[in-house]
């Protein structure tokens, strides 16, 4: 067996997928270290193990991406979206529209069934648009960021945030617990207007004109977020198994598509 790996270098997890042929053997993500070069090894040794690959043949070449990508040595380096058009073509070949929210950036990627990115369009710099911004309300509202989902998914959607600013909206957000509203129409509340960002970058790629998309990232297994992004593009948010894992696939898809060229 000669597999594949995809490694994804983010802001705050390191994530490795195996691919052999049509088949993902397997996928690990680990809180991003110090030393990537030395967790990549280990993360390639763990992965090797569960599928029982042995030696340095088992692997037929390595494809990084995401922010620290050049600390992967010796692999192909790929950027996070033509990785996120491969990805979710593998995962969700209709669908034609993937949007990744990471810690901290987002993009949106329009691609078709091949995985040939079509348009694309990337989030500016403000943290209101990536998952700092649910960090930071988290904290605002003074309960576990894990807890945020469900706290959302209790409430009704009436309340609404204007705020287009992390520091402003944690002002908003405080004002909103003094006025005496309930911490989960705030936690909806916030999810709508995180979802509301998203949305103008999906306009951007796609006209308006939005019928299904895929949600890449750990907001695709959010589903306050997915509950949150439907009810604001009236669209089918597919789901596919580990979004978080999207990048990572598409760069192990891309390593196996050049390990497979003739030389």
């Amino acid at each position: 067996m000669v597999a594949f790996m995809g490694v994804d270098v983010g802001t705050r997890f390191l994530k490795g997928v195996l691919v052999e042929g049509d088949t993902v053997l397997a996928g690990l993500s680990l809180p991003c270290p110090t030393d990537v070069e030395k967790a990549v090894g280990e993360l390639w040794e763990r992965l090797a193990k569960e599928v029982g690959l042995r030696g340095e043949k088992a692997v037929g070449g390595v494809a990084a991406v995401g922010a620290g990508r050049e600390a992967v040595k010796d692999a192909l380096y790929v950027s996070v979206v033509t990785a996120l058009a491969k990805g979710a073509a593998f995962a969700a070949p209709d669908a034609g529209l993937v949007l990744d929210i990471g810690a901290e950036s987002a993009c949106a990627v329009r691609y078709d069934a091949s995985g040939r990115v079509l348009d694309f369009a990337m989030a500016d710099k403000c943290a209101a648009g990536t998952g700092v911004f649910l960090e930071a309300m988290a904290h605002a509202l003074d309960v576990e960021q894990n807890e945020l989902p469900e706290l959302a998914l209790r409430g009704s959607g009436k309340v609404k945030i204007s705020a287009q600013c992390v520091v402003f909206a944690e002002s908003e957000v405080v004002g909103l617990i003094h006025a005496g509203v309930p911490r989960e129409e705030i936690a909806a509340a916030l999810y709508q207007a995180l979802a509301a960002r998203a949305v103008s970058l999906l306009h951007r790629v796609c006209g308006g004109r939005i019928s299904r998309v895929v949600v890449a990232g750990g907001l695709g297994c959010d589903k306050a977020f997915v509950k949150a992004l439907a009810r604001s593009t009236g669209c089918e948010v597919v789901a596919v198994e580990n979004p978080h894992m999207l990048a990572a696939l598409g760069a192990a898809l891309f390593a196996q598509q050049k390990g497979e060229q003739p030389r």
